[in-house]
């Protein structure tokens, strides 16, 4: 339930920073890019990257969305720290972390449908006994008090149901201006 509600927090947090400056500018230099099912998508419209502190609990999250329209499919994840006060550094983040939780959202608005990827899904593919043939990967290797850059894959699932279909994200990359 905690990381549910921080997970939300990450979330308002990047959609409350968003609007600080004049958000529907793109800076063509940031993005938030990947292929789904081999199809280049651009999240670029509204992309950010966020730090969270909540009360000791800190957390790394973007997000972005292919325009600006209630149609706009969005992207998102957060790396969340399971330790106290413990910021998330500069590495590599699974589904399957002790340290550090990963959950990350596809919304394809076209077809509304949420495919999820993360370590909830990972906790559902371990009680299922299914194996998750392509685990979410998050890559930070840039993060300054200004940005954060890094690539993204993994296996998301339709509805958060590890029977459900599937969504291949591959080739993901970012580098966004970080909201503090």
């Amino acid at each position: 339930m905690k990381k549910t509600v921080i997970y939300v927090l990450v979330i308002a947090a990047i959609v409350a920073s968003c609007g600080k400056e004049n958000s529907t500018e793109l800076d063509t230099n940031y993005h938030l890019n990947c292929n789904i099912e081999g199809v280049p998508v651009n999240f670029n419209f509204n992309a950010y990257g966020a730090v969270l502190n909540d009360s000791g609990t800190m957390a790394l999250g973007v997000i972005g969305q292919t325009g600006d329209s209630v149609n706009a499919s969005i992207f998102r994840f957060a790396i969340f720290s399971l330790e106290d006060s413990v910021k998330v550094p500069l590495g590599t983040y699974t589904d399957n972390e002790t340290r550090f939780e990963t959950e990350s959202v596809y919304n394809d608005m076209y077809n509304v449908i949420d495919y999820s990827a993360g370590q909830e899904m990972y906790d559902k593919s371990v009680a299922a006994g299914v194996n998750i043939q392509n685990h979410l990967i998050i890559n930070i290797t840039e993060l300054t008090d200004k940005i954060v850059r890094g690539t993204f894959s993994g296996d998301y699932y339709a509805n958060s149901e590890i029977s459900g279909a599937i969504k291949k994200i591959t080739n993901g990359d970012f580098y966004l201006k970080l909201q503090q």
